[in-house]
């Protein structure tokens, strides 16, 4: 009984994890692409991505992330983060949940 309920609450996680899996391997062809295209394009970085799909949801965040936590977490730490390029955020981000998927999951 407790393996199944570990499981259904690891399943949102491991889904997030692939979800970001697929984000991570799209952006990192549509890069390729553009460079095979144009020697001088750059990759898209991570906040760009994020800009570009909800902007709202990313100028809600910065306030609410130095408001309400701490204003060191978002200019250095959240910050950097947003600069990476954005294929690479999001294997970080898959890697994350699906790291978190299985310890919830795992028999102790």
């Amino acid at each position: 009984m407790f393996r199944t309920f570990r499981w259904l609450i690891s399943l949102p996680f491991q889904i997030l994890g692939y979800v970001f899996f697929l984000g991570a391997l799209v952006t990192g062809s549509l890069s390729i692409w553009r460079m095979i295209q144009d020697e001088n394009a750059a990759g898209m970085q991570l906040g760009d991505l994020w800009f570009r799909l909800s902007p709202e949801t990313l100028q809600l965040a910065q306030p609410a992330v130095q408001r309400y936590l701490h204003p060191a977490i978002w200019d250095p730490g959240i910050l950097t983060f947003l600069l990476l390029p954005s294929w690479l955020g999001l294997i970080i981000l898959a890697a994350l949940c699906l790291l978190i998927g299985q310890l919830i999951y795992r028999v102790r």
